[in-house]
């Protein structure tokens, strides 16, 4: 039962600590919008679903992990965003189609090659939800 406790404050912690760092973290100069925050939250509330659709690698202790989370792609972002890389770059952006991406990774990290990680997902704007099943990873080299 203690295990669990702590697993789940870790947990919370972890994704307040995406949440805090996504909403004040301005890189492009741009804040984002009072839906560009809920969708936000939407997302770390949905952190326990699955990433349906995978052309990205996730691993543990245990090896590469078959059926992603929504919350391995925030725990990546925070690892990466806990360092300080000189070229980062960290977007966040829906089109008019409703079709969101937020993505991070590093631009010309090695001689002219650089890196990206993008999870994609449907945000229905009326009904101001997530679609759980939207999810979608891609690694980009």
């Amino acid at each position: 039962m203690k295990i669990v406790k702590t697993v789940v404050k870790t947990l919370v912690i972890l994704l307040l600590g995406f949440l805090i760092g996504v909403i004040y973290d301005d890189k492009d100069n741009r804040a984002l919008s009072l839906e560009e925050k809920h969708i936000l939250r939407e997302l770390v509330s949905l952190a326990n679903k699955t990433i349906n659709d995978i052309h990205c690698e996730y691993y543990d202790n245990n090896g590469l992990i078959e059926k992603p989370l929504v919350a391995d792609y925030l725990t990546k972002y925070l690892l990466f965003s806990y360092y300080q890389y000189k070229n980062a770059n960290i977007h966040f952006y829906c089109d008019e189609d409703s079709k969101c991406y937020f993505s991070f990774g590093i631009e010309k990290w090695i001689g002219n090659e650089s890196s990206s990680r993008f999870l994609l997902f449907s945000y229905d704007k009326e009904k101001q939800v997530i679609d759980s099943k939207s999810f979608s990873c891609i690694d980009l080299p």
